[in-house]
């Protein structure tokens, strides 16, 4: 439900993206204090990865700041977006500095997030009609009529051109059949001067908060579609990650845990084996402290097991909750377990000849997944990790 000048809180799927006109309720204030503090430690890790011996000595910018605010809004689409890359749209004051509205959009029809900012503007450009305005954007929308016909984003802003100072973009495009198409119709077409088009500089703090919120995207345009892969396992203080019993799940705390619920809230998938399927029998649900879901939508939890060693109840097979898919080898000869399971509603992927992590790779990449979340023993873990498919670790 929203309210008028709060923040919108989606649950679901929705037609359109969060919008917010300022001023914004203090619960929303505390929700937008946390999640920049997450999005703050997701940039450690790249800045250590990306910045030289100077990094410290580097001038953060109102620009950079802006921009920083614009990756935060769009990380609220996290693990709703795929296929898609995390789009937002933040509209601020050209003479205060001031942010008016910003909205973040959703990947599966949803609203592009340039199209509801301009008409929630509006209003506001009717009631004074002599302030100007600077766009933020994340990453350069998508725009081209051969890509299905897409010219909404360059739209929405055209339409707001004569009340627009400068439009600044966190990054162009990682897609080559996307990269600057955006940029050049609205300096060719829709009436922008070249010098209102700011891209970042490769080495500015805010340019590195767009790389790192669209992280996923970067490594799957690199990798010709394959999902960026984060593992989590939990460690014990005698260096074990599962007590004598062999049971893993009550081994972290309750900060851990919630640690553990955002990143599966952020992914598409959360993957485990059939060890731990059987040993914990988990819900792998993205839930609060009081065990309530954080939200309808959760991610697909995903059972690997090349012999079906699957049981016929488990709590995964809940598909009431989220998608559960099983992958598995065609050859297991238990064709009794697999209809039981898809009548209970649950996605049976058999593969024919050897079970490899390569096909898995390729079946989540045909899914079009951005992240996934990799919970599995060390069985599972090593030869996910062989393959490529987990490029981050959180221990």
């Amino acid at each position: 439900s929203s309210s008028s000048n709060a923040s919108c809180s989606c649950s679901n799927r929705p037609t359109k993206p969060t919008t917010r006109l300022l001023p914004s309720s203090s619960s929303s204030r505390r929700r937008r204090r946390r999640m920049k503090s997450s999005i703050r430690r997701l940039q450690a890790a790249s800045l250590k990865n990306n910045c030289d011996d100077n990094t410290s000595s580097m001038k953060t910018t109102k620009e950079d700041e802006l921009l920083e605010r614009t990756c935060i809004v769009a990380d609220q689409s996290s693990g709703e977006c795929a296929p898609h890359p995390k789009f937002a749209c933040v509209i601020v004051d050209a003479n205060t500095g001031d942010i008016v509205c910003e909205a973040f959009q959703f990947g599966q029809a949803g609203e592009k997030c340039e199209t509801i900012v301009e008409r929630k503007m509006r209003e506001v450009m009717t009631k004074d009609k002599e302030t100007t305005y600077d766009v933020y954007l994340n990453m350069e929308p998508v725009h081209g009529i051969n890509v299905s016909g897409e010219t909404r984003s360059v739209d929405a802003l055209t339409r707001m051109r004569l009340r627009v100072r400068r439009i600044v973009i966190g990054m162009l495009h990682p897609n080559m059949k996307f990269r600057g198409n955006a940029i050049k119709e609205l300096i060719e077409k829709s009436g922008f001067e070249k010098e209102q088009i700011i891209v970042c500089e490769t080495n500015t703090m805010g340019a590195m908060c767009a790389r790192k919120v669209n992280e996923a995207l970067l490594y799957r345009c690199a990798t010709g579609g394959y999902p960026h892969g984060v593992y989590k396992y939990a460690m014990t203080l005698d260096g074990k990650i599962a007590s004598s019993s062999g049971k893993s799940k009550w081994v972290t705390g309750p900060e851990s845990r919630e640690t553990v619920f955002y990143e599966r809230a952020r992914s598409d998938a959360v993957i485990v084996g059939g060890g731990t399927l059987r040993t914990d029998d988990p819900r792998l649900t993205s839930r609060n402290g009081d065990g309530t879901l954080t939200h309808a939508y959760q991610p697909a939890r995903v059972v690997l097991s090349r012999s079906f060693d699957v049981p016929e109840d488990a709590r995964l097979w809940d598909t009431s909750v989220a998608t559960t898919i099983v992958m598995t080898s065609a050859s297991h000869g238990k064709p009794e377990l697999v209809k039981v399971l898809r009548d209970k509603g649950v996605d049976v992927v058999e593969f024919g000849g050897e079970f490899t992590m390569d096909k898995v790779l390729d079946e989540m990449r045909r899914r079009g997944w951005l992240q996934t979340f990799w919970e599995c023993g060390g069985t599972l873990a090593a030869p996910a990790i062989t393959a490529g498919a987990v490029l981050r670790v959180l221990a």
